[in-house]
């Protein structure tokens, strides 16, 4: 009981000492957000725009799931700027950030600086997480994290990599994983009320967590992840009339119906121009192998049997299974999903293969329609520029030309053929 009393006094004494008057009481809440209150590093997550139709893509649910990974330097006074070559992750090195119940964890727990003037903290975050496997990190495309050594380390600890000055790199080499680029989401404010927007690096492709100042003791840092790669996502068809001449001119009769019999779409072999590249997690640049690293998007075909037509021989002229319908966008229909990543400034090569049926109603026919069956191939290369966090969609155009007729009406030929007869038949005389 002394020991709590005296506890109590103790505060109390810090509570009221130096006060002139009643409204200049210290508060509790101002004692827990003084500048030399110790005050642990929180994190908050939000997520950019999810690709729509993905079955791989990261949302923030599998965020909470897998977690994330986290960088962290501690430069004092001096500002963090792009490219330097001072500072290694001396604060935090592939953190481990875990999700439990209503809030980010990690351990052991980090605590900011005291000193506002000497206290720049820098963040760079990637997802989803990896641990460390020996001397290396690999899981999925994700083989390594700011250049860990091949030698040096013993399993679980990090060989010399957390000795590497310079911005935190992650190398990726292409496969179905995701990988989140961790950018600033307006982080809280300091304990002076200043408010943390991160800032963007010399050539960055985006603000980050920069030179951040201690917080409040309920302050986060929050990260927008970002899709740091190139999605290839719908497979859409769209018919190209020929209407008078013009391209696209006008609407398909209503007399006719397309219906795609299948649609292969192939990766050529090392169609792929480069499978390798770094991530730049200061700046968000992507730098890929100076010797490109060829290879396959994927080892298996895209097959689409059918998507609009349930039978070879349907009962009507016009049989299209239900929900089949066409967009609202030029006429283009969704017949499936390509499901790709590609690092951005790749490019990847497919050769599509398609079959598809033009009948046209007509009673006067047998069945009551005409039918013409055909098959077409050829490749296509889809670009996945320079910017990351993009969505892709390839549209394959089928060319309708109408069958025109022309008639004229020629000149009669000059020269006539004349076949004679004479009626009656005359007779010379005297024979």
């Amino acid at each position: 009981m002394k020991i709590t009393f005296l506890a109590i006094s103790a505060l109390a004494a810090m509570l009221f000492a130096g006060c002139t008057s009643s409204d200049e009481l210290t508060t509790l809440e101002s004692i827990k957000t003084a500048d030399n209150t110790p005050t642990p590093v929180q994190f908050g997550t939000y997520m950019s725009k999810t690709r729509a139709g993905s079955t791989t893509a990261m949302t923030s649910e599998t965020l909470k799931t897998l977690g994330f990974g986290v960088f962290a330097y501690y430069t004092e006074n001096t500002d963090y700027t792009a490219s330097q070559s001072t500072y290694n992750p001396n604060f935090m090195y592939n953190q481990q950030i875990t999700w439990n119940s209503d809030k980010w964890e990690y351990s052991p727990v980090k605590y900011w600086p005291n000193q506002s003037d000497l206290g720049k903290v820098s963040f760079f975050a990637y997802a989803p997480y990896v641990a460390l496997s020996g001397t290396a990190l690999t899981a999925g495309g994700i083989e390594m994290i700011n250049e860990l050594a091949t030698s040096g380390g013993t399993a679980g600890t990090p060989g010399v990599g957390n000795q590497k000055k310079g911005n935190p790199t992650i190398k990726y080499t292409m496969s179905n994983v995701d990988l989140l680029w961790g950018t600033a989401n307006s982080s809280d404010v300091t304990t002076g009320d200043a408010t943390q927007l991160g800032a963007t690096l010399t050539g960055g492709k985006g603000a980050v967590n920069v030179n951040l100042l201690k917080q409040k003791t309920n302050g986060q840092v929050k990260f927008l992840f970002k899709h740091s790669l190139v999605w290839l996502d719908k497979v859409k068809v769209m018919l190209d009339i020929d209407q008078d001449g013009e391209i696209t001119g006008g609407s398909k009769p209503e007399a006719t119906k397309v219906t795609i019999v299948s649609l292969t779409i192939t990766p050529t072999a090392n169609g792929v121009t480069n499978t390798t590249g770094t991530l730049d997690l200061a700046t968000g640049i992507w730098t890929l192998a100076e010797t490109p690293v060829t290879g396959t998007a994927n080892a298996t075909s895209i097959s689409i049997v059918s998507p609009y037509q349930d039978v070879d021989e349907p009962a009507n002229w016009d049989a299209v299974p239900s929900g089949i319908t066409a967009t609202t966008v030029n006429n283009a229909h969704e017949v499936g999903t390509l499901g790709h990543y590609l690092i951005p400034g790749t490019s990847a090569t497919y050769t599509v293969t398609i079959t598809y049926k033009v009948r046209t109603e007509d009673a006067k026919l047998a069945k009551g329609w005409s039918e013409v069956s055909q098959t077409m191939s050829g490749d296509v290369t889809i670009n996945a520029g320079a910017d990351m966090n993009k969505k892709h969609n390839l549209l394959i155009r089928l060319g309708l030309t109408s069958i025109k007729f022309a008639a004229t009406v020629g000149e009669w030929d000059g020269t006539a053929v004349q076949t004679e007869i004479s009626l009656p038949a005359n007779v010379k005389a005297g024979s």
